[in-house]
């Protein structure tokens, strides 16, 4: 009776056991979109500049007031490791197109990022942060 009780103690502690559920959206920390606030040192940036992560397709899209970036991109979530491939971008002539070329010049460069909250930073490869945004709450 005694060895019964011993063998079924773990099963029935285990019975007791709250399975742990966790919020969704930690395995796909970029996914969704968010306001661009600062490109390559300046924080002259559009408001209505977005970026959005599509992790199931692993494609990202730039929406700035005049054209729009776009391509793939690779992260991880352990390491926190972020590379875009394959930048293109349409090509309307506008006024001010300072924010398209910060952003053509800084995307290649980015390796990895780090999330504070609702801010992404996108970092080179020394850790300077060359994109900075927050993210925007889905409607």
């Amino acid at each position: 009776m005694k060895i019964y009780a011993v063998l079924l103690t773990p099963l029935l502690l285990g019975a007791c056991v709250v399975p742990i559920i966790l919020p969704v959206g930690l395995d796909k920390p970029l996914s969704g979109s968010w306001q661009i606030t600062e490109a390559a040192g300046a924080d002259k940036i559009a408001p209505q500049t977005v970026i959005a992560f599509n992790d199931d397709k692993l494609q990202f899209g730039i929406a700035t007031n005049c054209n729009r970036l776009f391509g793939g991109y690779q992260s991880t979530v352990k390491n926190k490791i972020l590379k875009f491939s394959a930048v293109a971008s349409t090509r309307k002539a506008c006024p001010d197109m300072e924010t398209e070329q910060r952003l053509s010049r800084a995307l290649p460069q980015v390796r990895t990022y780090r999330l504070r909250g609702n801010t992404l930073e996108m970092l080179d490869g020394q850790g300077q942060t060359l994109i900075r945004s927050e993210r925007v709450a889905d409607k």
